[in-house]
């Protein structure tokens, strides 16, 4: 395998994680959901909650049977780990400022 079949699993994958987290309903609620909690009644940075964000995000996703599908299913293949989970989670950067000015 070549260094650009490596950056382009790791684009490829990051893309795709990215779609799946803002476009599923139900995925997109969870992460509203966690980055709230995260949020009340904390101290916590919009650094933090990112970093919190995408441990979270590689976590739900991995038990996401269409993620996981369009994931494996291309040659070669991609994995959970050829995901920047940082960049997918920096999606959410507006959810976040939104909501440290709604709960603080």
């Amino acid at each position: 395998m070549t260094w650009f079949d490596i950056i382009k699993g790791v684009e490829t994958a990051t893309h795709s994680a990215e779609l799946w987290a803002q476009n599923d309903e139900e995925l997109y609620s969870d992460a509203i959901k966690f980055i709230e909690d995260e949020i009340r009644g904390t101290y916590n940075t919009i650094e933090t909650v990112t970093e919190s964000l995408g441990q979270f995000l590689s976590e739900r996703m991995a038990m996401n049977d269409g993620f996981m599908s369009e994931l494996t299913e291309g040659n070669p293949s991609d994995g959970l780990v050829d995901v920047d989970w940082r960049e997918v989670a920096e999606l959410f950067s507006e959810d976040i400022s939104e909501a440290m000015e709604a709960y603080r």
